[in-house]
């Protein structure tokens, strides 16, 4: 729990666990997006199948797909249904090979699927595929024919049970995402969210997975669909800031809204979320120079901080999922090295996390650290206890950690870091004194994961 307490920083930084009082679980909110990609799987090198499954990413989102599949027909409309005027209910005319296989990788990792109905983000000079369907009735029907293909076995499919359908990305994001208006975008959103959960009640549907909370935008949006008894199981929205707190704020706001208009039980969801050097305004404005210090910013401990700091903080909000962006090796936003496709810090920043979320059973914590410092502490069933402690561009400090009248075994302690010199491994120096411990944190970002064994 994150209480902001402005403090001298040359003092200690105070964290008392109380370890008799608890608050419910732990939530598994790591969510995240894209799947392994299938064109390397015979190259042990670039398979980074194994190394999510450690993870236990609960929620992936697959959007951008054929950005990060390297000329594979993925997920998007048009790639699965290329000739929009032939019938769409001829199987013929689908191409389901590559999406059948990309999503075969994603669940053997464990995972379950967000699916992106829609088109990948466009850069280019000119927008080919992110317009309006000519015709919206057939779009909606193309995309419950590809629900029909995973989940009913349509056209030699699956029965995946895919729960989760989103409607388009980004629709505010012109022309990149969208070249329609906003009303546009919610009339189709209607039309499709209210044929498909006509024709497959059990999956959820949600939008607008738009870009921030815009309010006027979200009652827009919101009024249509209660005006026209349209479902919105889940409401999305996707957000990049360069320190923790927007991510943990939106939530309340988001729901504040929805409960104005009568949807006080949609699930909330953090679509896309990834730290942004504040030294970064527009990627399409950059210098080569700059883009190569913002890479590094991208995937350093800045960022490996700022996720564990945002999911501990996210568990006091609403939010349902938050699906970083992204898993796997993709440009400066990805869990893994774009060339050697080795695990960076934000990997091992979700692999802390993943961890203590095995220690279930949150326990209180009462901090006079500070800002910019997040803890989460949480006990099994069987009695193990966890830390997880965040620090975001803090000063030089002594942590202490203070456990009451909970008794243990120094030699049951084991404390990981992530720094600037570590990847989840081993502290080389924790004093433990009696029923507290100290960690002497340097200058700047780092994830600590304390581990007390039985």
């Amino acid at each position: 729990m994150h209480t902001p307490i402005n403090l001298d920083p040359q003092k200690e930084a105070i964290v008392n666990i109380e370890t008799n009082r608890t608050l419910g679980k732990i939530r598994r909110l790591h969510g995240s997006n894209l799947a392994p990609y299938i064109g390397a799987q015979k190259i042990p090198s670039m398979d980074i199948s194994e190394d999510l499954r450690s993870l236990d990413i609960p929620l992936t989102r697959l959007h951008d797909a054929p950005l990060n599949g390297c000329g594979m027909r993925l997920i998007d409309i048009h790639q699965i249904f290329p000739l929009f005027h032939l019938n769409h209910n001829d199987s013929r005319n689908y191409y389901f090979d590559h999406t059948d296989d990309y999503i075969a990788n994603c669940l053997a990792t464990g995972t379950k699927i967000n699916y992106r109905l829609g088109e990948s983000i466009e850069h280019s000079l000119k927008q080919y595929f992110v317009h309006p369907p000519h015709d919206y009735e057939k779009w909606a029907e193309i995309c419950c024919n590809i629900i029909a293909h995973y989940n009913e076995g349509w056209s030699n499919g699956f029965h995946h049970n895919i729960e989760y359908w989103t409607i388009w990305e980004e629709p505010n994001t012109v022309p990149f995402l969208w070249t329609g208006t906003w009303g546009d975008y919610i009339q189709l959103y209607v039309l499709t969210a209210k044929k498909i959960k006509h024709r497959f009640p059990m999956v959820k549907v949600g939008g607008p997975a738009m870009y921030g909370l815009g309010e006027n935008q979200i009652t827009e949006f919101l009024m249509e669909c209660k005006r026209q008894q349209a479902p919105l199981d889940f409401f999305t929205w996707t957000m990049y800031a360069n320190n923790p707190d927007p991510f943990i704020q939106q939530p309340e706001i988001a729901r504040r809204i929805l409960s104005k208009y009568g949807f006080e039980n949609t699930e909330l969801h953090l679509a896309e979320w990834h730290y942004i050097d504040p030294g970064w305004v527009n990627q399409r404005e950059q210098t080569r120079e700059k883009r190569l210090v913002f890479a590094k910013t991208m995937t350093g401990i800045n960022s490996a901080a700022c996720v564990t700091a945002t999911l501990s903080g996210l568990q006091d909000t609403p939010i349902t999922m938050a699906n970083h962006y992204a898993g796997t090796a993709f440009d400066l936003f990805g869990l893994f090295d774009g060339v050697t496709y080795a695990p960076n810090k934000n990997y091992f920043a979700m692999k802390a996390f993943n961890l203590m979320t095995k220690y279930e059973n949150r326990i209180e914590v009462k901090s006079e650290a500070g800002d910019n410092i997040w803890v989460l502490a949480g006990r099994k069933v069987t009695g193990e206890t966890a830390i997880l402690i965040s620090c975001f561009k803090t000063k030089k400090r002594e942590i202490v950690i203070n456990f009451g009248n909970y008794k243990f075994n120094p030699d049951q302690c084991n404390v990981s870091v992530i720094d600037i010199g570590h990847d989840l491994t081993p502290m080389e120096h924790v004093k433990i004194t009696g029923n507290a411990i100290t960690l002497e944190k340097p200058a700047g970002s780092a994830v600590f994961l304390m581990e007390i064994m039985k």
